[in-house]
């Protein structure tokens, strides 16, 4: 019998280096395989919608979250906490795009269950360090991708799980999320 397909919001740093790519294809195929349909605002057909109202639009409409945090940027040489007395150097420290911080802020708004990927190279700040994220986060290597993918890939039914929960509870209070529909996505 075929599980009923579950929509999770897929927030994502665009990929820039084809690693990054290989990896986000890999793991939108595991999240079909596991019967939950990734929905990303990236995919979204282009409106005159402000991005973050898109973004909690289509996060509505999910019954839970999955984020892949990249690196993005590289901090060559640089001060954090500048001019005060907790002042120190940064020296090659990779972020990732603050979307990531904001998309997973909002899914734990909501309630959703999240699951987070997070690039080992990413400085752990925010959402992204391990003891004070309220997510479920999974660190991966590009250097090690299949070493990683393995790791990883062990959490996704324990996360469908969690996804199915949330699912019941809602469809208990009338709510159904079979096809959902984004009206910044409609023409």
């Amino acid at each position: 019998m075929t599980k009923a397909m579950l929509p999770v919001f897929l927030s994502v740093t665009t990929p820039h280096l084809p690693s990054q790519r290989a990896i986000l294809a890999r793991l939108e195929a595991a999240l079909r395989d596991h019967g939950l349909a990734p929905y990303s605002v990236r995919h979204a057909p282009v409106r005159s919608v402000p991005p973050l109202a898109a973004v909690c639009e289509m996060l509505s409409g999910c019954v839970g979250a999955v984020a892949v945090a990249m690196a993005r940027r590289l901090i060559v040489q640089g001060v954090d906490f500048t001019g005060g007395a907790e002042e120190r150097l940064l020296v090659n420290r990779y972020t990732t795009t603050i979307w990531s911080h904001v998309e997973i802020a909002l899914a734990f708004q909501l309630g959703l269950p999240i699951l987070l990927f997070k690039e080992d190279r990413i400085c752990s700040e925010g959402l992204l360090d391990l003891p004070s994220s309220t997510a479920q986060i999974e660190v991966f290597s590009l250097e090690q991708p299949n070493h990683a993918w393995r790791v990883g890939m062990g959490c996704l039914p324990l996360f469908r799980e969690r996804v199915e929960e949330f699912a019941r509870a809602g469809q208990s209070r009338g709510r159904t999320w079979e096809s959902p529909q984004f009206s910044f996505c409609n023409s």
